[in-house]
């Protein structure tokens, strides 16, 4: 009977721990982007994208374009790493 219990129990506990699993995943993707665009770390930004996603970005004089992510990416190769952008992004629960 214990073992039942045990099995019901451990059954009943698995769907709640791989969603938390999954929002911690999602949670550090997004850390990556933040982190990587307002510290010039572009590993991080490449962590965060799919090698062949691509971004939709808009500018004030500009509608909807396509950016790929390996093109995002390159946009902070060039700065000196680790400087502060000015860019600021939270997560909140």
């Amino acid at each position: 009977m214990k073992k039942i219990f045990l099995i019901i129990g451990f059954i009943s506990l698995s769907p709640s721990i791989f969603a938390q699993t999954e929002v911690s995943k999602i949670e550090n993707t997004i850390l990556n982007y933040i982190n990587g665009t307002s510290y010039n770390k572009s590993k991080l930004i490449e962590k965060a994208f799919y090698p062949s996603a691509n971004l939709y970005l808009e500018k004030n004089d500009k509608t909807l374009w396509t950016v790929p992510a390996k093109d995002y990416v390159s946009w902070y190769k060039n700065n000196k790493e680790g400087e502060f952008t000015g860019r600021i992004g939270n997560i909140y629960q």
